[in-house]
């Protein structure tokens, strides 16, 4: 049976934190690599995503987050709305990012 994963409401006001109590990681190479520490899973993130994971070295909301990727990268505004809004939700659901204000 497939596990149900919580929904999750993004405004421009939600505020995300990392869960660093739960996780280690560290960057190889400009990527970053994380481990659960309760359960033993890891996995990597490549460059954007750990520009994102940097970018919530302190609580940080959606919307700061895409103006700082906007600064970064050449990328339409859309897709880079789309694209971070998947990378914060697939982070959320791993329980590596916490929702700290809705």
């Amino acid at each position: 049976m497939a596990k149900k994963v919580k929904k999750i409401n993004v405004t421009e006001e939600t505020v995300f934190k990392r869960n660093e109590e739960d996780f280690l990681i560290t960057e190889v190479d400009g990527e970053a690599v994380m481990m659960n520490v309760l359960n033993g899973s890891y996995w990597g993130l490549n460059g954007t995503s750990t520009e994102i994971w940097n970018l919530l070295e302190q609580p940080n909301n959606y919307v700061n987050i895409v103006q700082e990727l906007l600064k970064i990268y050449d990328v339409d505004e859309d897709i880079c709305r789309r694209q971070t809004l998947q990378v914060i939700l697939n982070m959320c659901a791993r329980q590596v990012l916490i929702i700290e204000k809705n």
